[in-house]
């Protein structure tokens, strides 16, 4: 089972049925997502593409 076949899975009967769960997703290049002030990139050292 994928990730994202496995998402519904992750919420409870609680909170929705799994029929009425959506899931959007966006794919975020790893030079635009950082914590702490460091990409994704930076962290993997990955040369910057902006040279």
């Amino acid at each position: 089972m994928g990730r994202v076949a496995g998402a519904p899975d992750a919420c409870t009967a609680e909170v929705a049925p799994k029929e009425s769960i959506r899931l959007i997703v966006r794919e975020v290049p790893r030079t635009h997502f950082a914590a702490g002030g460091v990409t994704l990139a930076e962290r993997a050292g990955e040369p910057d593409p902006r040279g």
